[in-house]
């Protein structure tokens, strides 16, 4: 009875520290990916079924849209998902989930550090390699947070992984270019936060909201690490970003697909649904 009651324990111990070796390997490749210095597509979805078909599609990495989300829920344009149901979300889809996962946890507008860091923690506990964390909420419409407050949500946020023993990927997102009224220079402005997120510890930067490539490519060539393009609010197609390779000569570039919000009822025949190779 003593031998079963001790060698159950150890027996989970294996599991979940074969669970942690797979996830820093997932990481590892995640972050190997982004410094490959060449475009890919992250499909965003926005429940259990989508990531399964968009894992199925043959994705190497998959992303998480909150917009879509809150579409799903009924929200309104303005409406923001609570954090909780963000998290839970994220919780459910890497149950059991091979294809590495970026959560994205989207504004920080409204919430404390102390909220920030628990969902940091517990997304990147249930699995996910990366997690993505904005300077707004819901594209804009509440404004935006203060340089010194997103900085610190930031530290926070990669402190909150590293508790885990997981070096996870974090992303920031700025939505300079989503305002109404928009600042004097988005440009601008989004660079300047782009180079203090990454000194407060971000992997990432991405920047919704520019209207046209070339924009992207200025953007690309000013902001000196990993950058998002987010093909939801591009003006132009990213066909010509990945086939056309047109900023592939540009350090650090990554394509983002909303695949939710693009291709809701597309089938795996279309385009828009092939991973880059």
């Amino acid at each position: 009875m003593a031998t079963d009651q001790f060698s159950v324990p150890d027996q989970a111990a294996s599991f979940d520290e074969n669970k942690l070796k797979e996830q820093k390997e997932k990481v590892r490749r995640f972050r190997k990916r982004l410094q490959a210095r060449d475009a890919f597509i992250l499909p965003e979805i926005w429940d259990v079924m989508s990531a399964r078909v968009m894992a199925d599609a043959g994705f190497d990495f998959i992303g998480m849209s909150p917009d879509s989300m809150a579409w799903a829920q009924g929200l309104m344009r303005d409406e923001r998902p609570p954090l909780e149901a963000l998290v839970a979300a994220a919780e459910k889809i890497t149950r059991n989930f091979t294809v590495p996962f970026n959560a994205d946890l989207e504004g920080i507008l409204g919430r404390s550090i102390e909220e920030i860091g628990e969902a940091v923690g517990a997304v990147v506990s249930a699995g996910c390699v990366g997690v993505v964390i904005g300077d707004g909420g819901r594209g804009g419409s509440h404004g935006i947070a203060s340089m010194r407050e997103m900085t610190a949500a930031i530290r926070t946020a990669k402190a909150a992984a590293l508790e885990t023993r997981v070096s996870a990927v974090i992303t920031a997102r700025t939505e300079a270019f989503l305002l109404e009224p928009p600042p004097h220079s988005p440009f601008e402005t989004a660079v300047e936060r782009a180079e203090a997120y990454f000194a407060a510890g971000a992997d990432c930067i991405s920047v919704p909201g520019a209207q046209h490539i070339q924009l992207v490519e200025r953007l690309s060539a000013q902001i000196d690490g990993p950058l998002h393009y987010d093909r939801s609010y591009a003006g132009t197609g990213y066909e010509d970003l990945l086939q056309g390779r047109r900023l592939l000569h540009r350090p650090w570039i990554v394509a983002y697909a909303v695949i939710a919000r693009d291709a809701p009822v597309q089938g795996r025949g279309d385009p828009g649904l092939r991973p880059i190779q």
